[in-house]
């Protein structure tokens, strides 16, 4: 129940046939001394449409688009109103290390997994190495500032359903039970590609190649 969301009412509908439940995950802190920054990417039908930055050091709400271009919105009332952004250097270094192939193929695979027209993954990367990206979580009533894109993204969603371009599929089974775990996104997702799967699974993946 998002009730600070505008759409509170509608959403509960549409999530009124999930079975309510919970996971718990280690935090990414334990064993390790690294700070990683969050990076939000709303996948609509499949495709990863933009990501969007807030936490860490730099702060402010940076768009990065498909492009590779890096927007920042809030260091001035203009661009916080008008949305007239500008580059920002401070996450920069996301695109020029490489993180964004690694993100975007997790983001979108994730999301083709369970089949959904719409969703926010949140993905950890640690700077200086884009392999070492994981997903932290998921929305699905996102509350982040999208700026100009809001009404392009909900278009988007709105023309896949009024033509109707997607294939209802019946799992069997609620997608929330699916075992997805283990190496599964190593060997069926990312096909033991090695620039899109974890040092640890590359060995597995040389097994199976074996």
């Amino acid at each position: 129940n998002d009730w600070e969301r505008i759409w509170a009412a509608p959403f509960n509908f549409l999530c009124s046939r999930l079975e309510p439940g919970f996971m718990v995950q280690k935090p990414w802190m334990v064993g390790r001394q690294e700070f990683p920054e969050e990076i939000k990417v709303e996948v609509i039908w499949g495709r990863a449409y933009l990501a969007f930055v807030s936490t860490g050091k730099c702060g402010g709400d940076t768009l990065i688009l498909r492009d590779g271009s890096v927007m920042r919105y809030t260091d001035s009332l203009k661009q916080n109103i008008l949305h007239e952004g500008k580059p920002d250097e401070c996450y920069q270094w996301i695109v020029d290390e490489g993180h964004l192939p690694r993100v975007w193929f997790m983001a979108e695979a994730a999301a083709r997994l369970m089949g959904i027209d719409a969703i926010r993954i949140d993905v950890f990367i640690l700077r200086g190495n884009p392999m070492a990206s994981v997903i932290n979580e998921d929305s699905l009533s996102s509350g982040a500032e999208y700026r100009w894109h809001f009404p392009h993204m909900a278009d988007l969603w709105a023309q896949g359903h009024r033509e109707k371009r997607y294939k209802l599929v019946d799992p069997g089974i609620d997608s929330h039970k699916w075992w997805r775990g283990g190496d599964f996104y190593s060997l069926n997702v990312a096909k033991c590609n090695a620039s899109l799967i974890a040092t640890q699974s590359k060995t597995l993946c040389e097994k199976q190649r074996d």
